[in-house]
């Protein structure tokens, strides 16, 4: 008996240690203006990595928007022979054929960051390609540069 009073105790003391958490409220709005400049830097950052200019996040971090763009940008037979040793000019030609096209563009402030998402439809060489993910979502922080990403399937 004095044993199981001591367990209850334990647990109750971890339970009155649980901290809890509060609800998140979206209370910044974006309007239509802000939803058209978030849409062109987007633009801007996919173009980027397309020129081998992308600098914000790292192909070593996890969830990152570089891995989803890398992701958006591959075609499934084709292997990937790029790595630390490769020319700019060896990631032109490689990415040169891909064009995309931005559909049902959205952004929300979350903080002082700001999640786009939107729909995406890429093409290779004008061939439709990774038909199945055409969702894409990334995360800008208060600098403008990307933190973060994912890419969807249907």
């Amino acid at each position: 008996m004095v044993k199981q009073n001591r367990v209850i105790s334990d647990l109750e003391a971890k339970r009155d240690n649980i901290e809890e958490v509060k609800q998140q409220k979206f209370d910044k709005s974006i309007d239509q203006e802000e939803v058209k400049e978030y849409e062109s830097k987007t633009k801007g950052k996919l173009n980027d990595f397309l020129d081998h200019k992308y600098k914000d996040d790292s192909e070593d971090d996890e969830g990152s928007a570089y891995k989803a763009m890398r992701g958006l940008f591959t075609v499934q037979s084709h292997k990937i022979i790029l790595d630390e040793n490769a020319k700019h000019e060896d990631y032109l030609k490689y990415y040169s054929p891909f064009d995309y096209k931005i559909k049902n563009f959205s952004a929300q402030k979350d903080g002082d960051d700001v999640k786009v998402l939107f729909n995406i439809d890429t093409t290779y060489h004008g061939k439709a390609i990774n038909e199945s993910y055409d969702l894409m979502a990334l995360t800008f922080d208060k600098d403008d540069k990307l933190k973060g990403g994912s890419l969807y399937a249907k």
